[in-house]
C-alpha cells in the first residue's frame, strides 16, 4: 500500500496484494520492458514509490538499498540514488 501510494494515478496503481500468486517470468520481462520505456519523470515516480515500500516498516537494510539500486538499474535509471534523491529533498 505504500508503493501505491505514492505513485501517480497514470501508473494504475492498486492496493491488491499478489499473495499467493505464482511469478510469471514472461509477464516480469514484458513488465520491466515497459518500465524501461517510461521518461526520466516516470522512472523517479516508480523509485519514490519503490522507496517508500522499503520505508514502511521505519528500517532500511542494506539488502533493501541494493534492491532499490537492482530495480533502477533494471528500469534504466543507473545511477539513482535514494540518499541523494533525500538529501536533494525529491519526495
Amino acid at each position: 500500500a505504500a508503493g501505491a501510494a505514492a505513485l501517480p494515478p497514470a501508473f494504475g496503481a492498486s492496493n491488491a496484494s499478489p499473495s499467493g500468486t505464482t511469478l510469471d517470468f514472461g509477464a516480469f520481462s514484458e513488465a520491466l520492458d515497459r518500465l524501461r520505456g517510461l521518461g526520466p519523470a516516470d522512472k523517479q515516480s516508480l523509485l519514490r514509490a519503490c522507496r517508500a515500500v522499503v520505508e514502511a516498516d521505519g528500517k532500511v537494510t542494506d539488502d533493501e538499498r541494493e534492491a532499490l539500486a537492482a530495480v533502477a538499474d533494471a528500469v534504466g535509471a543507473a545511477g539513482w540514488d535514494p540518499a541523494a534523491a533525500e538529501e536533494d529533498g525529491e519526495e
